[in-house]
C-alpha cells in the first residue's frame, strides 16, 4: 500500500482489524510515505446509548482524518474494523452471506476466515484472520474455492449504491 502511495498518491482508507493493528499499521505506513500523508481514523468508545461523554481528542481525530479526505488531500487514513464486525460492514455495503462466495457480490464467513467476491473483482479473494488482524489474502478459483495465489491487499467496494438492509428497510417504511 505504502509502495502504491508513494507512486501516486490520492486518498485512500485501508481498514484493519483491531486497535492495536491500526496503530502499527499508520506507525508504519508513516516511516514510509511520511507522517504528515497517515491519519488514524480511531474507534469511538461512546455511543448514543450508553452514559459516557465522547472523547474530544478521538472525535477530532475522526473528523480530522475525515476532513482530509473529503478535501480530496492525498493521504492515507486507517481505520479498525474488529473481525466480529467485518459481516455486518460487508451487509452494509450491500453484500449477501451465502454458502460460497462464487460471483460478485457475495461474501461467506468461515472460523477466522472470510471469503469475500468483490464487486469489481474479476475473482473472489479469501482474507484469513489471526485474531483481529489480517494474516493472508489469497485469491481464489471462483467456481471450486481453491486458493491460486498470495495477495498484497484487496479494495472493495460497495455492490450497489444503496445497500437495502433490514435497517434501512425498517427506516424508509418508517418515513414513508
Amino acid at each position: 500500500l505504502a509502495a502504491q502511495f508513494a507512486r501516486a498518491p490520492r486518498p485512500t482508507v485501508y481498514i484493519v482489524s483491531g486497535e492495536d493493528a491500526a496503530d502499527r499499521a499508520a506507525r508504519s505506513l508513516a516511516a514510509y510515505v511520511g507522517a504528515a500523508h497517515v491519519a488514524r481514523f480511531p474507534e469511538r468508545a461512546d455511543y448514543p446509548w450508553k452514559d459516557t461523554q465522547p472523547d474530544d481528542a478521538v472525535v477530532a481525530a475522526r473528523c480530522a482524518a475525515l476532513g482530509r479526505l473529503a478535501r480530496g488531500e492525498a493521504c492515507i487514513v486507517v481505520e479498525e474494523v474488529p473481525f466480529e464486525e467485518v459481516p455486518a460492514r460487508l451487509i452494509g455495503m450491500g453484500y449477501a452471506n451465502a454458502d460460497a462466495a462464487d460471483a460478485p457480490g457475495l461474501f461467506r464467513v468461515h472460523g477466522d476466515t472470510v471469503d469475500v467476491y468483490p464487486a469489481q473483482a474479476t475473482a473472489p479473494v479469501r482474507i484469513e484472520f489471526f485474531g483481529d488482524e489480517i494474516d493472508r489474502i489469497r485469491r481464489m478459483v471462483a467456481s471450486t474455492g481453491q486458493t491460486i495465489g498470495d495477495d498484497e491487499s484487496v479494495e472493495i467496494f460497495p455492490v450497489r449504491e444503496l445497500a437495502l438492509t433490514d435497517d434501512a428497510v425498517r427506516r424508509i417504511s418508517a418515513a414513508l
